[in-house]
Order: structure tokens, then C-alpha cells, then sequence
């Protein structure tokens, strides 16, 4: 989320520590037995939003020379996932 918010910042989105935190609780309070989306893609074997979340933080990064280490991870397993459907 940190990566995130260093490239909402740098696009002129002002988001803090606070919203990250407001996050993370958000989150916490999930229920544990509940599935993301992109999960249920996976299991389904349909293409996932990976390319709207970690790929726009990776472009934009770029744009910005940020370094976002875990979304390109991300980014690059969930499309090596796909690919082998």
C-alpha cells in the first residue's frame, strides 16, 4: 500500500499514513472465510484485474521513477499465473 500511496502522491492524489491505516482496519474486519475477486478469477481461471491495479501503479511509477518492487512482483506472478491457463 505504501508503494501506492508514494505514486497517488507523485499524480497529485493526496493520500496519507491515515488512509492507510483506515485500510488496514477496513481490511481486518473482512470476513476471514471471504474470497477477493481476484481469487475467484484465479480459481475460475478468468483473467484477472491485475492489469487496472498493479499494472497502473507500475506505469505510473515509472513515470515518476519510483521504484514499486512488490507490484511488478505481483504484476509479473498473477500474469505467469494466467498464462498458464
Amino acid at each position: 500500500m505504501r508503494e501506492t500511496l508514494a505514486v497517488a502522491n507523485a499524480e497529485g492524489i493526496e493520500l496519507t499514513e491515515a488512509d492507510l491505516t483506515q485500510m488496514v482496519r477496513l481490511i481486518k474486519g473482512l470476513d476471514p472465510a471471504g474470497m477477493p475477486s481476484m481469487a475467484q478469477d484465479r480459481i475460475a481461471q478468468r483473467r484477472t484485474e491485475v492489469e487496472e491495479f498493479a499494472g497502473t501503479i507500475c506505469r505510473l511509477a515509472a513515470k515518476h521513477g519510483i521504484q514499486v518492487p512488490q507490484n511488478e512482483w505481483l504484476y509479473s506472478r498473477i500474469r505467469e499465473i494466467e498464462a498458464s491457463w
